[in-house]
C-alpha cells in the first residue's frame, strides 16, 4: 500500500533507508503542525497550542506505532480532518480522506469518518452541511480511485473477503487495566527486554501513553475550563468516554457491530485510541493555559517522559 500516497515520491529519490527516515520525520513534522493549526482555530494560545502539538504527535500510540509507517502515515491527517469541518471546508476534508485511503490504511479513513461524522453534527444540525459532509469521503474514495480500484479487485482473493471472525477482530484484546498505559506503559512489562507477561494483549496496540504529568493537565484543564473551552471540552470528553466504553465492551457487542457496513474487514478496534490521545491532548492544553505558576518545569516533564518512551519505546533513562 501507499505506491500513490503523494509524499512517498522520496522513496523513488533515495534509497530506501534514507527514504523511509525522511518519510517518517516529514509526517512527525506535519502530525504535530496539522494539531497546532486545529488548537488555535479552536483559540488556545501559542505555547498550550506547541505543547498539545507534542503530546499528540509524540504519545505512546505513535511512537508504537512508528515502524507500522501505513498506519502512522494516515493517522497524521486527522486533526486537519477536525479543523476543514470548523471552516466548513469539505472539499479540502475530502482531500483528507483521499489521502488517508493513498496511504494504504484505509481503517483508519473509514473510523475517521465515524468520528467526523459525530464531529459535524456536534457543531451544526443543518441538512445542507451535513451533505456536504457525506459526499467528501465520496468525493475523497474518486480522487484515490487508483488506490481504492485494485484494492476492491483484490478483496475476493484476501482472507477477509468475507469478512473477519469475531475471535479474530478482537484478537488481542482491550481490558479496563489497559487504562493503566495512559501513564504507566510498562506496568506490565516490557516486550522488547522480555518482561512482558500478558498473552491477552500486544502492548504496541493497546498504549496510548501520554505521561503522569499529562494526565494532572488533563484533569485540570477539564476542571477549570467552564468558559470558552466547555463546548470543546464537552464534545471530547464524550467521544474518549464512548471509545473507551466501545472497547472495554467489544466482546459482548462484536455481533452488533459486524452488522455495522465495513466494520467487518478491519481488525483490532484499539486503534480508534488515536483519537482518545487527540482528546487528552486538547484537555492538556486547556489544562497548561490554567497553570498560574510551574509551567516550565511542568513542560520539561512532560518533554522528558514522552522523548524518554517515544526514543524507542524499549528504553528507560
Amino acid at each position: 500500500g501507499g505506491f500513490f500516497y503523494p509524499p512517498n515520491i522520496i522513496f523513488a529519490i533515495f534509497p530506501q533507508w534514507i527514504a523511509y527516515n525522511y518519510v517518517f520525520l516529514m509526517h512527525v513534522f506535519l502530525g504535530g503542525f496539522f494539531m497546532y493549526l486545529f488548537l488555535r482555530e479552536i483559540k488556545l494560545k501559542k505555547i498550550p497550542s506547541l505543547l498539545s502539538s507534542f503530546i499528540f504527535i509524540f504519545s505512546g500510540f505513535f511512537a508504537c506505532h512508528a515502524e507500522h509507517i501505513n498506519l502512522f502515515n494516515a493517522c497524521i491527517w486527522i486533526p486537519l480532518g477536525f479543523l476543514f469541518i470548523l471552516k466548513k471546508r469539505y472539499l479540502f476534508l475530502s482531500l483528507i480522506f483521499a489521502l488517508q485511503l493513498l496511504t494504504g490504511f484505509p481503517q483508519i479513513a473509514f473510523y475517521t469518518g465515524i468520528i467526523l461524522f459525530f464531529w459535524q453534527i456536534f457543531n451544526t444540525k443543518k441538512v445542507k452541511e451535513i451533505v456536504k459532509f457525506f459526499l467528501s469521503p465520496i468525493l475523497g474514495i474518486l480522487i484515490a480511485f487508483c488506490q481504492v480500484l485494485p484494492t476492491i479487485e483484490l478483496i475476493p482473493h484476501s482472507i477477509r473477503s468475507k469478512g473477519m471472525n469475531p475471535l479474530d477482530m478482537f484478537s488481542w484484546g482491550y481490558y479496563l487495566k489497559d487504562l493503566f498505559l495512559f501513564f504507566h506503559p510498562y506496568i506490565f512489562g516490557n516486550p522488547v527486554l522480555g518482561t512482558y507477561t500478558r498473552k491477552d494483549s500486544i502492548l504496541y496496540e493497546n498504549c496510548a501513553f501520554v505521561g503522569i504529568m499529562t494526565i494532572l493537565l488533563v484533569i485540570l484543564g477539564i476542571i477549570k475550563n467552564k468558559g470558552s473551552g466547555a463546548k470543546w471540552i464537552s464534545f471530547f470528553a464524550g467521544l474518549s468516554i464512548g471509545i473507551i466504553v466501545f472497547l472495554l465492551t467489544f466482546p459482548i457487542i462484536s455481533d452488533l457491530v459486524l452488522y455495522i457496513p465495513g466494520f467487518k474487514f478491519f481488525r483490532l478496534p484499539q486503534r480508534f485510541l488515536v483519537f482518545i490521545v487527540f482528546s487528552l491532548s486538547i484537555f492538556a492544553a486547556y489544562g497548561f493555559k490554567s497553570l498560574k505558576r510551574l509551567k516550565i518545569p511542568v513542560l520539561v516533564i512532560i518533554l522528558l517522559e514522552l522523548i524518554n518512551f517515544g526514543s524507542g519505546y524499549n528504553k528507560v533513562l
